[in-house]
């Protein structure tokens, strides 16, 4: 029997994961929900009440549905995951693209875009917002921990709704993640990092 290495079963964890959440945002637009609980407390959804709400304005429907987006620091399906606090250069230059808008892109043609994590932490996904992926797809993204390269095998995901989410897991705290790439970090809108 074949072994598998701890992260390709993490990995596969996460894909599993990230289907079920997929689905159930699909079904909700589909009027089919998957699953439903009537919460007591206002705010909280899922079965058995286990999820609270994150949406923009609090628009949570039963199911955690967000139609207005996330609250700031929140991000991903159903707006689950707290994005880490970030500082963004672009060639030395701090950039506030950590806080935009989806089309509030870079635009200029920085050779080097770098993250530093306020609060360095074992890193698990991000997610780059843009508005052409074909050209972040040429991209290279590096996890540095105390300027040592963390990540050997990352795993991409590519979405219709304009943007990539990369998963790698390391168990040693990342500090810095540098995205770099001819013509790439112009087209760059927003980059997640979860906690």
């Amino acid at each position: 029997m074949k072994r598998m290495s701890i992260a390709f079963i993490v990995r596969q964890i996460f894909i599993l994961a990230a289907t079920v959440t997929s689905g159930i945002s699909q079904e909700v637009s589909s009027n089919e929900p998957v699953w439903h609980a009537d919460c007591d407390e206002p705010g909280w959804f899922g079965p058995e009440c286990i999820y609270k709400c994150h949406c923009s304005k609090s628009t949570c429907n039963s199911y955690g549905f967000c139609e207005d987006g996330c609250e700031d620091e929140w991000f991903g399906p159903n707006c689950q995951y707290r994005a880490s606090e970030i500082m963004v250069e672009a060639d030395g230059v701090l950039h506030g693209l950590n806080m935009s808008d989806k089309y509030d892109c870079v635009h200029n043609n920085y050779k080097e875009l770098v993250v530093r994590l306020v609060q360095p932490h074992p890193f698990s996904w991000l997610r780059i917002t843009s508005y052409d992926l074909h050209k972040i797809k040429r991209g290279n993204i590096t996890l540095l921990g105390k300027g040592v390269s963390l990540c050997k095998k990352p795993f991409y995901v590519f979405s219709n709704s304009g943007y990539v989410d990369m998963h790698c897991t390391t168990y040693k705290a990342v500090d810095t993640i540098i995205i770099n790439g001819t013509d790439v970090v112009r087209h760059i809108c927003k980059v997640r990092v979860s906690k």
